[in-house]
């Protein structure tokens, strides 16, 4: 774990230096923001995008997010050094977090199908602590919270996951409503209609649904 950390670090630093070259002659969707970081699990990090521009690629943010991470591992994330860099000087800082927790493994599945409220809670005090420690190193960034969304589109399970992706975005923004400067971003609808999976896994988002979270992210800057 401690290199998957350090790698993710020490190559979201090298994204860094590239974003702010490429920044510095195109036009950036964040209308006069130097600086966006992003943090998180697999959609963070752009997973199964066949373009590989994923949420950062699209957006010119550093990449500092895992495949397969759960809360803890950012948590650890954050606790680097360069990471901790990166946060303090960001304007925006986007965090995918919270599947994992509650869908990751079998067990994980087991108790979020018996117990959904228990587990969301548990997991949303887990992120709340995420954003006091991005609040610790920077209290003026603006924190992008990722809201959920269902793969498993042809599943007997569809309408109950349906069901359980709008619970967890409503009890997202339900907890985060009364904090400045922190927005939850809802992506379930993007995937509702219109087959937006990855062709290499057909799970994570393709190279369009990527675009159009960056898309729907950076419209909500203000």
């Amino acid at each position: 774990m401690r290199w998957r950390v350090a790698a993710a670090v020490t190559a979201g630093v090298f994204a860094l230096s590239c974003a702010q070259h490429a920044n510095s002659s195109s036009s950036k969707p964040f209308p006069h923001v130097a600086h966006v970081v992003v943090l998180g699990d697999s959609v963070g990090h752009g997973a199964g995008d066949e373009t590989r521009r994923g949420i950062s690629g699209n957006l010119g943010a550093v990449n500092l997010a895992l495949n397969g991470a759960r809360t803890y591992d950012v948590r650890r994330v954050i606790r680097a050094r360069a990471a901790r860099i990166a946060i303090a000087s960001a304007d925006a800082v986007i965090l995918s977090i919270g599947g994992n927790d509650l869908f990751g493994d079998p067990l994980s599945r087991t108790e979020s199908t018996i117990w959904p409220s228990v587990m969301m809670s548990r997991t949303i005090a887990r992120i709340d602590r995420i954003v006091s420690d991005i609040r610790g190193l920077n209290p003026s960034a603006r924190v992008y919270l990722i809201g959920l969304y269902n793969p498993y589109r042809d599943s007997s399970l569809r309408d109950f996951l349906d069901r359980q992706v709008a619970l967890w975005d409503s009890r997202l923004v339900a907890h985060f409503a009364g904090q400045p400067n922190v927005d939850v971003v809802r992506i379930a609808d993007l995937f509702a209609y219109v087959p937006r999976l990855s062709g290499i896994d057909h799970f994570h988002p393709d190279g369009e649904a990527y675009r159009l979270i960056a898309q729907r992210i950076a419209m909500t800057w203000r």
